[in-house]
C-alpha cells in the first residue's frame, strides 16, 4: 500500500540543494532578518497610537510596563475623556491609582504590603507637599527609572473604615532592575517625552516631533525589509535553478544508459513528460519551501511573540485554532499527492496521444481514422481535466477552510478582548495594536496554506522521476 505521508522522493530532491549551502544559510538569515523587520514595523503601530490616543503617551506606557516588570504592581491610566469629564476628580492625575497586584510570593509589591485601590501620590524625590502636588507622570518616570538597590520613600492614600484616605508613608528598597529593561527604556530615549505640565502648544510640538521620530523609524525598518525581502528571493530563485539545472542533467544522462525496453514498454511520451513536466513540477516545490515557506512562518512567529508580549492570555485563545489547522494540513495534503500524480499520469497519456498522432498523420488518413482519433483525444482529455480540476478543488479549498479557523478564533479573542477593555484589564490602543499582530500572524499563516500542498505535489513528481 503506498504511503501517502512519505516524503524520501522529495528529501532525495533536496541533495540537489544541499551542495549550495552557503546559499540557502543566507536565504535563512534574509528570512529571519525580514520577519524581525516585520514584526517591529507593526509593533511600531502601539507607539503611534500612544502618541495620538491621548492616553498615557509612549513614555508613560514604557514606564508603567517597567513598573510592573520591577514592582509587580499595575496602575490605572486615565485616558483623555476622564480629564475632560466634569463629575471626575481634579485630582485624578496627581496620583497613582493600583488597580492590580501580582500574586506571586515573591513579587515586591505584594510582600512591602500594598493593596488595590492604594494611590501614590508621592515616590523618592518626588514628594508633595500641600500646594505642590506631583503629577502622575513625574511619579511614574521616578518609579521606573529609581536605582536598584537604594532606598525609596513612597507616599500613598488608602480607603480607611471611616471613608477617608488615610496617608501612609513606605520607606523600602528598590527592587533590582532586569538588563532587558534598558532595551526597553532605550528607543523610547528618541521620542520627546511629555512631562504633563506643558502648554496646549507646547504639547501638540511634542506629539508632532514624537510621530515624525516613530514614521523616520518605521521608514528605514521599511527598507531594511524590503531589501531583505529582494535578497532572500532571488537567492532562493537561484538556488533553484540551479538545483533543477543538476536535476534535469542527471535525469538525461540516466535516460541514455537506459536499455531501448523500457521505451518500448512506457514510451517515449512518458519519458519526455517526466524529463519536463515532472521536473517543473518538483521546481514548484523546492522554491514554495526556499520561499514563503521559510519567510511566512518566521513572519508570523515573530507577530505571535509580539502579540504574546502585549497579552499571553488573548493571544492563547487565538492560538486554540492551531491543532484544527496542523489537522487540515495533514488531510489536505494526502489528498493533493494523490490526486497530483493521477493528474501527472495523464498528462503523460495526453503526451503520448499527440505525438503518435501527429507522427503517424499519413496512416491515419488513409485509414480514415480521424474521427477515432478524436475520440481517443477527448477521452484522454477530459481525464485530465477531471483529474487536474480535482488538484484545483483540493488548493482552492485550502484558503477558505484557514480563513473559517481564523475568524473563529478571531472572534473568541475580539468578544474577550472588549469585555478586558470595557473593565479597563487592557488599554484600547494595546487592545488595536493586539488584533492587528494577531490578524497579521493569521494572514502569515493563511499564505502559506496551500505549502504543504506545493510540498506533496512535487513529491509526487519527484517519485515518479526516481
Amino acid at each position: 500500500m503506498e504511503k501517502q505521508n512519505d516524503l524520501s522522493a522529495f528529501k532525495r530532491l533536496l541533495g540537489y540543494v544541499w551542495p549550495q549551502w552557503p546559499r540557502v544559510v543566507a536565504v535563512v538569515f534574509w528570512s529571519f532578518l525580514i520577519a524581525i523587520m516585520f514584526t517591529v514595523s507593526f509593533a511600531t503601530i502601539l507607539p503611534l497610537l500612544k502618541v495620538m490616543m491621548g492616553e498615557e503617551g509612549l513614555h508613560g506606557w514604557v514606564d508603567r510596563k517597567v513598573c510592573n516588570i520591577r514592582y509587580g504592581m499595575d496602575f490605572y491610566v486615565p485616558d483623555i475623556y476622564d480629564f475632560q469629564s466634569i463629575n471626575d476628580d481634579e485630582n485624578i492625575k496627581f496620583f497613582l491609582e493600583i488597580n492590580r497586584i501580582d500574586a506571586d510570593k515573591e513579587g515586591w509589591a505584594l510582600n512591602s504590603g500594598f493593596q488595590v485601590n492604594d494611590k501614590i501620590v508621592g515616590a523618592g524625590s518626588f514628594l508633595p507637599t500641600k500646594n505642590s502636588p506631583i503629577i502622575a507622570k513625574r511619579l511614574l518616570e521616578e518609579l521606573a527609572t529609581f536605582d536598584a538597590g537604594q532606598e525609596m520613600t513612597i507616599q500613598i492614600l488608602r480607603d480607611s473604615a471611616t471613608g477617608l484616605p488615610e496617608a501612609k508613608s513606605i520607606t523600602l528598597t528598590s527592587p533590582e532592575k532586569p538588563g532587558y529593561i534598558d532595551a526597553m527604556q532605550w528607543p523610547v530615549s528618541f521620542v520627546p517625552r511629555d512631562d504633563g505640565d506643558l502648554s496646549r502648544v507646547e504639547r501638540k510640538s511634542k506629539k508632532m516631533q514624537s510621530v515624525i521620530v516613530i514614521i523616520i523609524v518605521m521608514s528605514f525598518v521599511t527598507l531594511l525589509r524590503c531589501t531583505a525581502r529582494f535578497y532572500q528571493t532571488y537567492l532562493a530563485e537561484k538556488v533553484v535553478l540551479i538545483s533543477i539545472t543538476n536535476l534535469r542533467q542527471d535525469i538525461f544522462s540516466h535516460a541514455m544508459h537506459m536499455p531501448v525496453g523500457f521505451f518500448s514498454s512506457h514510451g517515449t511520451s512518458d519519458t519526455i513528460s517526466r524529463i519536463m513536466t515532472d521536473v517543473d513540477q518538483s521546481r514548484k516545490g523546492i522554491k514554495v519551501l526556499l520561499g514563503k515557506t521559510l519567510r511566512e512562518p518566521l513572519k508570523g512567529l515573530g507577530t505571535l511573540t509580539a502579540a504574546m508580549w502585549l497579552n499571553w492570555q488573548l493571544t492563547l485563545i487565538f492560538i486554540t485554532a492551531a491543532p484544527f489547522t496542523i489537522a487540515l494540513f495533514a488531510i489536505l495534503g494526502r489528498k493533493m499527492k494523490k490526486a497530483t500524480k493521477k493528474s501527472l499520469r495523464s498528462s503523460a497519456v495526453m503526451l503520448g496521444r499527440l505525438q503518435e498522432a501527429t507522427s503517424a498523420l499519413r496512416v491515419v488518413k488513409v485509414y480514415n481514422r480521424q474521427d477515432y482519433e478524436v475520440h481517443q483525444y477527448e477521452e484522454t482529455n477530459q481525464t485530465l481535466y477531471k483529474r487536474l480540476l480535482r488538484v484545483a478543488k483540493i488548493d482552492t479549498m485550502t484558503n477558505p477552510m484557514m480563513e473559517i479557523l481564523g475568524m473563529a478564533a478571531g472572534s473568541l479573542a475580539l468578544v474577550f478582548g472588549a469585555r478586558w477593555v470595557a473593565k479597563g484589564h487592557i488599554q484600547a490602543s494595546e487592545f488595536l495594536t493586539l488584533l492587528v499582530l494577531l490578524g497579521t500572524s493569521a494572514e502569515s499563516i493563511r499564505k502559506v496554506s496551500n505549502v504543504w500542498n506545493y510540498v506533496q505535489q512535487g513529491n509526487a513528481a519527484a517519485e515518479r522521476l526516481f
